[in-house]
Formats: structure tokens, sequence, C-alpha cells
């Protein structure tokens, strides 16, 4: 009967100590690997093959230009009559992205009668996207596009943004919008992108 307990007590006993032992070399394990610090990613690492890369590669580079269809006219924070343009860039795979460049925005009224099919130009506005901080500021998360506030309209397209009044007869105007984007291609080559959209005020 001794002799069960003394056995039952010495198996407790050392599997007790192999637990231990090996809890021990884990231990040691874990920290011979940490000494050098924890373990982090090195994002610096280039995503893309190194036989790719060279000055000035991009591969998600805007491909395509797109004036989104929330342009309106409407108001800047001041009050001031603005056309309010949002414009978007999409990479070659039609994802939206950001990308530094000049950006340029032509108003013109289109020919009616004899001169349909022309259009004459009324206004254009250089934006500074190639300035990192108008580029951050210009562009609206919640749309995934560039919002540009333009002002100095002429008094004949302010007015309109106020609706007509009650029983008065306007008759409806025809205008617009054209974009204009220079930057840089993938392989950092000159771009230009365009587009353009009608715009009834």
């Amino acid at each position: 009967m001794m002799q069960t307990v003394w056995r039952t007590t010495w198996r407790k006993r050392a599997g007790l100590v192999r637990s231990v032992a090996i809890g021990v070399a884990i231990g040691a394990a874990i920290g011979a690997c940490g000494c050098s610090g924890p373990l982090v990613w090195d994002w610096t690492e280039p995503l893309t093959p190194r036989g790719d890369l060279r000055e000035g590669y991009n591969a998600f580079a805007p491909h395509s230009l797109r004036v989104f269809p929330l342009t309106r006219l409407g108001r800047d924070e001041s009050g001031e009559p603005a056309i309010v343009c949002h414009v978007e860039l999409r990479d070659r795979w039609g994802d939206s992205v950001k990308a530094l460049g000049q950006m340029q925005v032509q108003l013109y009224r289109p020919g009616e009668g004899l001169g349909a099919g022309s259009a004459a130009q009324i206004l254009k506005w250089d934006i500074a996207l190639d300035d990192e901080r108008v580029n951050a500021q210009s562009f609206d998360p919640a749309t995934r596009t560039y919002r540009l506030v333009l002002v100095g309209l002429p008094d004949w397209i302010g007015e309109r943004v106020e609706p007509a009044a009650e029983g008065e007869s306007r008759r409806r105007v025809r205008l617009e919008v054209r974009a204009v984007f220079q930057t840089l291609g993938p392989n950092g080559e000159e771009r230009v992108l365009r587009d353009g959209m009608v715009l009834g005020i």
C-alpha cells in the first residue's frame, strides 16, 4: 500500500518537474529571440519587384479624370456664388486615387442656333494641386474627389444661385465645365487628363 502511494507521489512530482523544465526552455527560447527587441515589420521594403523600381515609378498613378456629377452651382463659405466642382482621379484599375499635379477648370457656354457645336470660354481657374497642402485641403474623403470651390462668376450666372421666384419664367442656361489635369504617369512621364460635363443652371 505504501509502495503504491509512493509511486503515485513520485509520478506527480516527476510530471511537475517535467512541466517546469519545458516552460523554462520555452521561456529561454522566446527570450533569446526577443533579446534584440520586439518583432517589427519593415514597411520601407518596396512592395513592387525591384526590377520595376525607377525614378518616378507609381503603379497607382492617375489614369483617367472625371468631372463628378456632384458638380453644381452653389456658394462658398462667405456666401459668394461659386461653382462647386468635384473632380475624381482614377488609376488604371478604376479606383479613386490622389495625385500631385496642376489642375485647370474651364467654364464654357455652348453655342446655340447657328453656333451650335461651338463653345465660348467664360472663365478658367488654376488650382495648384502640386502643392501638398492645397492638395490635401482640396480632397474630400467622403466622396473621394477633389472639391474645388470656384468663385468670381459673372452676375448673370451668380444670380441663378437663388431659385426662381414663384410664377417667374426663367429660361434654363447650359454651361460646360471642363477639367484638365497635368500630372505624372506610372513611369514618371508627363500625362494630361481631361473630362467635361454639361451643367444646367
